[in-house]
């Protein structure tokens, strides 16, 4: 390219760095150090493509050397200038970014292992083997409910048999011999209607006098 080559002295002398990747300010210093003044002058031009005309270069260090005049290795001379052309940090160099001098070159990438991809695990496959049946301790109970025995009517005490002579006729109640009743203890001659059990002669005289009268004869 035009800026990598320029007119070269043909006098003896220290040769020029390669300044190409360094910023502006870095490769001005590497030209005037005092213990190896290889520069009277430095100058810089904006060489970004697409640009209708040149910008001005004011903080050296927001630039960076894409090429420089005479070219590294040129032997310096007495009174030289140093043309650097640049463009800003953040932009390329024309036709490329420029190869860093080797004291600005990046440190090399550490290799990394490949990524590793994990293998997907196999679906297992579906069991054909059925399910055992749950044990039961208690068989299940039967449900039936067998019919009930019709019920059976109770039997009917036997009617009671008046003792011979008993119940003579009377005018008022009745024969409890004849309704299945019985005294209800031994001898009673009739049952009052207050409840009393009278226990009268044979021929019922005075029976339940004062019991309100009888209910029931049973003799």
């Amino acid at each position: 390219m035009f800026w990598l080559t320029g007119c070269q002295s043909a006098a003896s002398g220290t040769p020029l760095p390669n300044l190409v990747g360094m910023h502006g300010d870095k490769a001005e210093d590497a030209l005037q150090k005092p213990d190896a003044y290889l520069a009277k002058d430095v100058a810089f031009q904006d060489v970004k493509a697409g640009e209708t005309s040149p910008r001005t270069v004011i903080i050296k260090g927001n630039w960076k050397v894409c090429g420089q005049s005479p070219g590294a290795g040129s032997p310096s001379v007495k009174n030289m200038t140093v043309k650097l052309y640049v463009v800003k940090n953040e932009e390329n160099c024309p036709g490329g970014s420029p190869t860093p001098s080797p004291s600005a070159a990046a440190p090399a990438a550490v290799p990394t292992a490949p990524a590793t991809t994990a293998k997907p695990t196999p679906e297992a496959a579906p069991s054909t083997v059925a399910p055992a049946p749950t044990a039961t301790t208690n068989p299940p109970s039967d449900t039936h409910t067998p019919p009930s025995a019709p019920a059976v009517a109770p039997t009917p005490p036997a009617p009671a048999h008046s003792p011979e002579g008993s119940c003579r006729a009377h005018t008022v109640a009745y024969c409890g011999w004849d309704r299945g009743e019985t005294p209800e203890q031994s001898g009673e001659t009739a049952t009052c209607k207050d409840g009393y059990v009278s226990f009268s002669g044979d021929d019922g005289s005075g029976t339940c006098s004062g019991h309100k009268g009888v209910r029931v004869w049973f003799k």
